[in-house]
């Protein structure tokens, strides 16, 4: 992942670190990733989802307005 790849970028010590504050490393345990980790993961879901869902809209109005 982007933030696997890059974990400085957004706000990590490194992609290996696990604190139980959820906040400051990406892990929250061994196995589980932090509540920092999944805003992060929303907010990218929420973009994708978001510009799919615009870009269908965008294709039903076109398709209305200019015929075959």
């Amino acid at each position: 992942s982007k933030v696997l790849d890059s974990p400085t970028t957004y706000g990590f010590t490194d992609a290996n670190c696990v604190n139980d504050d959820g906040a400051t490393c990406v892990w929250w345990n061994s196995y589980h990733p932090g509540h920092a980790y999944h805003k992060l993961q929303a907010a990218d879901m929420k973009e994708h989802m978001h510009s799919r869902v615009l870009g269908r809209l965008i294709g039903m109005v076109w398709r209305n307005i200019v015929p075959d």
